[in-house]
């Protein structure tokens, strides 16, 4: 039987992969632990903004763009976890 948790795991897990494909990808052994997966995915679009700003400092034209999307995806991700927190309050007795 599928509990709420579960349900919500796997949504969060979903999230994930549509808002970093290639980190959630990257990190698919971490989906029973949304949060321990959330937090890699952090680590692995920090180090992608760190490359871009490299590259911003060598004159890159994609340095901008690049660091941009890594920003955003930096941004979606703390969003998801936040609701993970929220989720595991709830389901935390």
């Amino acid at each position: 039987m599928t509990t709420d948790r579960d349900r919500t795991q796997k949504a969060l897990n979903q999230l994930v992969a549509a808002v970093a494909p290639k980190q959630a990808e990257q990190t698919t052994p971490l989906a029973g632990d949304i949060n321990l997966r959330l937090e890699r995915c952090v680590e692995l679009i920090k180090a992608e903004a760190s490359q871009a700003a490299s590259l911003i400092a060598d004159c890159a034209p994609h340095g901008r763009p690049m660091l941009a999307q890594a920003q955003a995806t930096l941004e979606s991700l703390e969003s998801l976890k936040t609701l993970e927190v929220m989720a595991s309050k709830i389901f935390t007795p």
